[in-house]
């Protein structure tokens, strides 16, 4: 038998039915937030790991651009080189070559003056031999005979 007491807190069937269907109505609507919740949650991170495996990517087409860039950088310092060496190597022989022919020239150019001051002598001395010859022919000219 149902004593006074409990009688207060007897809930009919009908009443009873209702609150636990509100009850299951609630919680099919939490769960359903909680999937949706969940389902977004899943969407970023897949979205994330999508981004994530992009950047490796990126970072793999980056490093392969580093390393090619690399290697013309290599080459065209190796290229570099030749041509700079080259370059002193030339110039090196253009001013040796330069001196050289200078050396050339002053040594031509003074040897030449030396022969010509020699000429200058020796056209000085014929001079004065011929004078002396017209002198002394001159003289026997006015010499009587």
């Amino acid at each position: 038998m149902v004593q006074p007491d409990q009688m207060t807190d007897f809930v009919p069937r009908p009443e009873l039915d209702a609150k636990l269907e509100a009850l299951e109505a609630r919680q099919d609507a939490r769960a359903a937030r909680l999937e949706a919740q969940m389902g977004t949650i899943l969407d970023r991170i897949d979205t994330f790991k999508q981004a994530q495996n992009d950047a490796r990517e990126e970072g793999k087409d980056l490093r392969q651009e580093v390393r090619d860039l690399r290697s013309e950088t290599r080459g065209a310092s190796r290229e570099f080189k030749f041509w700079t060496i080259g370059s002193v190597v030339a110039i090196v022989v253009a001013v040796v070559g330069t001196v050289l022919t200078v050396q050339q020239m002053t040594t031509a150019t003074f040897a030449a003056g030396a022969q010509t001051a020699q000429q200058q002598q020796q056209l000085l001395n014929d001079i004065k031999q011929i004078q002396q010859d017209l002198v002394e022919q001159r003289k026997a000219a006015s010499t009587p005979r």
